[in-house]
């Protein structure tokens, strides 16, 4: 009988993301959450501010153990960006050493309703980062300022795995 592939799950890594932006006053501005626009109120942000995007790339930036987006794309040289710019980047310096294996991300939200756009997001996502990624919705029962329409919110953890084991 062949010897099986032995797995060691102390390679794979874990990181966790989150990002949070307030709704910008500017009636001109495009919400865009897991990079499907959105014909709501815009965030503020120095980039289109997906949150979702941000809080993912967060999570695989902690798994592969390097700086946050914040470090990386500082709000005065990010300006006008978009997070999938941002996001190709954070792949590029990821997949040196790293295959994405999955993401989950939970987007916290009191408006807009979002769940008519999640599979959309996560076909958009998935092909953008070359594995399965799920979204899911939370309302914060209108506590705190997000739950007070205020702004949205997202979680995310990223699983990687280093390209030449497992």
């Amino acid at each position: 009988m062949p010897k099986c592939e032995k797995r060691r799950f102390s390679d794979l890594r874990v990181g966790i993301g989150f990002d949070i932006h307030r709704f910008s006053k500017s009636r001109g501005r495009k919400l865009v959450l897991g990079q499907v626009e959105i014909d709501y109120r815009g965030l503020e942000g120095a980039s289109d501010a997906d949150v979702v995007l941000h809080s993912i790339c967060d999570a695989i930036l902690g798994a592969a153990g390097e700086a946050d987006i914040g470090t990386l794309f500082p709000p005065e040289s990010s300006k006008g960006i978009t997070s999938k710019k941002i996001a190709e980047k954070v792949i590029e310096i990821v997949s040196r050493k790293y295959k994405i294996v999955n993401i989950d991300c939970v987007i916290v939200a009191q408006k807009p309703k979002l769940g008519v756009f999640i599979p959309e997001m996560k076909k958009k996502l998935s092909e953008l980062f070359s594995c399965d990624v799920n979204i899911r919705v939370k309302s914060p029962e209108h506590i705190g300022d997000i739950g007070k329409g205020k702004g949205i919110s997202a979680i995310s953890v990223a699983l990687l795995k280093p390209k030449t084991k497992l």
